[in-house]
């Protein structure tokens, strides 16, 4: 069986894109949540907990599209454009 191939670079910005705006809203939710419940109530942690994945997939992501595209990555870089801002901040989209 072969390997798969994995994302392309424009699936990679357009996910990134999706993450961040998710991130955004879970974090107003969180900060709404925490500010009513409190931060050690147990629905406050269960939405840490989620940010926290959703953190650990964004650094999943960007490893993998690292791995598959430095040479596009450092191209992007010398037009001015950070990769970094494609899962964490941003990107194209915006």
């Amino acid at each position: 069986m072969s390997k798969k191939e994995g994302l392309i670079l424009e699936r990679h910005i357009k996910i990134g894109a999706y993450l961040n705006f998710i991130h955004e809203i879970l974090t107003k939710l969180y900060v709404e949540i925490s500010n009513s419940e409190g931060k050690t109530s147990n629905i406050s942690k269960e939405f840490n907990h989620i940010l926290e994945d959703l953190a650990k997939l964004r650094s999943d992501l960007e490893e993998c599209m690292c791995d598959h595209y430095p040479n596009e990555l450092n191209q992007l870089a010398k037009m001015g454009f950070d990769p970094l801002h494609i899962y964490y901040g941003q990107t194209f989209e915006n």
